[in-house]
């Protein structure tokens, strides 16, 4: 007997309003998002990047947010950049965050993806 179960979805907010330009901005999934961002921080495009020819780019980062709402060490690129100066600059940027508290959930792990697009 065979049972078809779909796979759980992963749930997937914007984390910003980018309604004219659908590629930019920042995304998580996981269980992280539909707790609320308190506090954040994109970084600009940088300068290095540009005078590089880049226009656009996406970096996806997996990390941890513990039961107060802080962002844990220990995060990981799930996709790169291409440029690992970029990748640094993003999880600097995340390292600052604030997620509201959610009293006994011990962590919650997410995956957030910056998309980057040279205006």
């Amino acid at each position: 007997e065979k049972i078809d179960a779909a796979a759980p979805k992963l749930e997937r907010r914007q984390a910003t309003a980018a309604t004219d330009a659908p590629k930019k901005g920042v995304d998580i999934e996981g269980p992280l998002a539909n707790r609320k961002v308190v506090r954040s921080s994109v970084p600009a495009f940088p300068d290095w990047a540009r005078s590089q020819g880049l226009m656009e780019a996406e970096v996806a980062i997996r990390f941890n947010v513990d039961a107060e709402g802080n962002v844990m060490s220990g995060m990981r690129v799930e996709r790169t950049s291409g440029y690992g100066r970029l990748d640094r600059l993003v999880m600097e940027s995340l390292k600052s965050w604030t997620f509201a508290p959610a009293p006994g959930s011990g962590a919650q792990w997410g995956v957030i993806t910056f998309r980057f697009l040279l205006e």
